[in-house]
């Protein structure tokens, strides 16, 4: 099944399953503006499927996967069990609070839409955006990606122990180039992917024993995102490599399902090795590792999943922030001059503003944090996801908020638009289009502009075409060729 059919579809589930339930529970939340509010939401949704070119189906689909995983499985889950709305990050709402925030996602997702299709209009291409550049990647040798991989992978871990998550590595963000596991791992996983019906056995092999010391490094630095990244890097390839005539068969459902089913099982351990060895300042040595984890499969509660419902969901963070139910007010800390500051104390050594980066300040704003728990600890650490929605609110105010949405969706389509059709022949442009979506995906998350340029756009893609260039080397190619096509 294409993923433009499969999407239609499991929205189209969505409208039933909300239909129903609203008639069959009593949600406090739900009133008939809120399930008003949710079919434009959906229905859009599918609308923007139907009107998707070649060209800009790759940004439209993860824009509606982000809305599927970031909101509506929360809702349709509240829905659903009515007594999570009891739960500790939407026990203050009301129906009044949940209908403006949904509205603002209804204007947000439109805009967002509308600016990404403007931005890609009256485009002619073929019926798949595939590119005959693949010859480059195909020359890639898998065993020198691996060897990087291990080796950046058990240098961040050690990095980790010693320093924790966050502290002293965050005072270090520039280093990041030259050491970046997550980089790594996505380079080594989109090759893999990109050229995975030219791999012997033997590579393939290699390839599941990287992915192995991916999930084991995340896993053990305290990261909780392994499975899903193995899942946005599949996606990001096949939406390069076949655009709209994507197609998931049957066996990579049950891949994926496998993995979401690993995932769900982990979370809960490694959400609790995250808090006792890293945030909480506790033993970081391999011992205190190994006891942590005995420790929190020995107390393992099979109701642990609600805690990847709330990882994934930032719909609570969304009605925070649109309900201005803040501590503090954010502009004295989340405004322009400050993203700047943080943008130039991440890049360039030796500078310090007295800032601190936008990832952090959420739970100090909206959740009842201090800023002196941020500034008192080297090592403890706590950051939050504002969405997209969210950071140009709190920057812009509601119209203004929704303006940034459009001209910033517009222009990021309007780049994905000239990276696709642009004449030049550049090795590895296929790689260069994945690290785009990866670029466009986490704007969309947006722990904050400052992190989204510094970290997760000029760290991330340094780090990836450092090591694409030395793997090229290895494999006897040239990566910064580029050359005028005939």
């Amino acid at each position: 099944m294409k993923i433009g059919r499969l999407l239609r579809t499991l929205l189209y589930i969505c409208l039933f399953v909300i239909f129903i339930a609203y008639f069959t529970t009593s949600s406090p939340l739900f009133d008939l503006e809120s399930i008003i509010y949710l079919y434009l939401f959906i229905i859009m949704m599918i609308c923007f499927l139907y009107m998707a070119n070649p060209v800009n189906f790759p940004l439209v689909v993860l824009l509606i996967m982000y809305n599927i995983l970031t909101f509506l499985v929360v809702i349709i889950y509240l829905l659903l069990v009515p007594e999570y709305a009891n739960s500790i990050d939407y026990y203050w709402v009301t129906s009044s609070n949940l209908n403006r925030g949904l509205l603002y996602l209804v204007l947000g997702t439109f805009i967002a839409g509308i600016g990404i299709l403007m931005a890609t209009k009256n485009v002619r291409i073929k019926n798949t955006i595939r590119i005959s550049l693949y010859k480059q990647i195909n020359r890639i040798k898998i065993l020198p990606l691996l060897l990087l991989l291990t080796i950046i992978s058990v240098v961040s871990v050690q990095f980790s122990l010693k320093f924790g998550y966050g502290g002293k590595v965050f005072s270090l963000r520039w280093l990041t180039p030259f050491c970046n596991s997550l980089a790594i791992s996505y380079l080594f996983m989109a090759i893999a992917i990109f050229n995975w019906e030219n791999l012997t056995k033997k590579d393939k092999l290699l390839v599941y024993l990287g992915v192995t010391i991916y999930l084991l490094s995340r896993g053990i630095t305290g990261s909780r995102h392994g499975v899903l990244g193995i899942f946005l890097i599949y996606v990001f390839v096949r939406l390069v490599d076949s655009g709209k005539y994507f197609i998931v068969k049957k066996k990579h459902l049950i891949a994926f399902l496998i993995l979401i089913c690993v995932g769900i099982f982990m979370f809960p351990i490694i959400t609790d090795l995250r808090l006792k060895c890293y945030i909480y300042k506790g033993d970081t040595s391999l011992h205190g590792i190994k006891e942590t984890i005995i420790n929190s499969l020995l107390t393992y509660d099979i109701h642990n999943y609600e805690l990847v419902i709330e990882r994934i969901s930032r719909l609570h963070a969304l009605l925070l922030i649109v309900n201005d139910k803040t501590n503090i007010p954010p502009h004295l800390y989340v405004n322009i001059s400050n993203t700047i500051k943080n943008i130039f104390n991440r890049l360039i050594p030796g500078t310090n503003f007295p800032t601190i980066s936008t990832a952090r300040l959420f739970p100090v704003i909206y959740e009842g944090g201090y800023i002196s728990d941020i500034l008192s600890s080297s090592r403890t650490y706590h950051s939050a996801s504002w969405t997209f929605y969210g950071i140009f609110y709190t920057l812009f105010g509601y119209t203004g908020g929704l303006l940034a949405i459009f001209l910033s969706s517009f222009l990021l389509a309007y780049l994905w638009r000239v990276l696709l059709l642009s004449t030049s022949k550049v090795s590895f442009k296929p790689i260069i289009m994945v690290f785009y979506l990866y670029v466009f995906y986490t704007f969309l998350v947006n722990f904050g502009l400052d992190e989204w340029i510094t970290i997760y756009t000029m760290h991330m893609g340094g780090a990836m075409f450092i090591y694409l260039y030395l793997c090229s080397i290895l494999s006897g190619l040239n990566v910064l060729n580029i050359r005028k096509s005939v």
